[in-house]
């Protein structure tokens, strides 16, 4: 698939929910229940080690956003909603729109990709490797099985298979920056030859349109 960017959104994402460029951003994307809750035990154990850590929670259905903003606020942490209209601040910070997703991985340091924690079989993860976040993802996968053995194969993305593997390895790409910038720019490079792949193929369908309409009509002449 052919990865969109949209600067001027992600832009206005960051300028809404006031992330600093010293800051760290953790996403946790298209999550299922317990997803939310294992990303923000991980936000709530490393926030004193990692004070300029901030956590972005997309779930995956909008019909879960009353009860992740519950979550959050029943951890005692304040609570900055997309969806608001006042201009407030929060410790945590929640997308409650519908389409924003591909702009907000843009924002990201650290992207958990959900579904694969659960028996979903995973969410699309080229979009957060498109913008060279370090990305991490549950074992259950399979409905992404080619990509994920390719990223897997480049060292482009790591398996967390429990919220306790969640955290240790947010820990561990947070204390090696050099490191997950690695993981990162490996995934990038792996989005890069597949819209190459894709364009190429898109290309040759074209080439074999106009090839065949120019023989029909050669017949039709003949």
């Amino acid at each position: 698939a052919l990865i969109r960017s949209y600067p001027d959104l992600e832009e206005e994402l960051r300028e809404f929910f006031g992330l600093r460029s010293d800051e760290k951003i953790f996403i946790a994307g298209s999550t299922q229940a317990p997803e939310e809750s294992f990303a923000l035990d991980t936000w709530q154990l490393l926030r004193s080690e990692f004070p300029s850590l901030r956590l972005i929670l997309v779930p995956r259905h909008k019909e879960r956003f009353e009860e992740v903003a519950a979550l959050v606020t029943s951890r005692g942490v304040t609570l900055k909603r997309r969806s608001d209209s006042v201009r407030t601040v929060g410790d945590v910070l929640l997308l409650d729109t519908l389409g924003e997703l591909g702009a907000c991985w843009g924002l990201a340091d650290i992207a958990f990709v959900g579904g694969s924690l659960t028996q979903r079989g995973g969410q699309n993860m080229l979009e957060p490797a498109a913008y060279g976040a370090a990305v991490l993802f549950g074992p259950n996968t399979w409905n992404f099985r080619d990509i994920v053995e390719q990223l897997l194969a480049r060292e482009a993305a790591r398996v967390v298979r429990s919220a306790e593997e969640l955290t240790a390895t947010v820990r561990e790409l947070l204390q090696q920056s050099a490191a997950a910038e690695e993981l990162g720019s490996r995934a990038k490079a792996f989005v890069a030859t597949q819209q190459g792949a894709a364009s190429r193929t898109v290309d040759l369908l074209l080439r074999l349109r106009v090839a065949e309409s120019s023989l029909i009509q050669n017949r039709r002449a003949a």
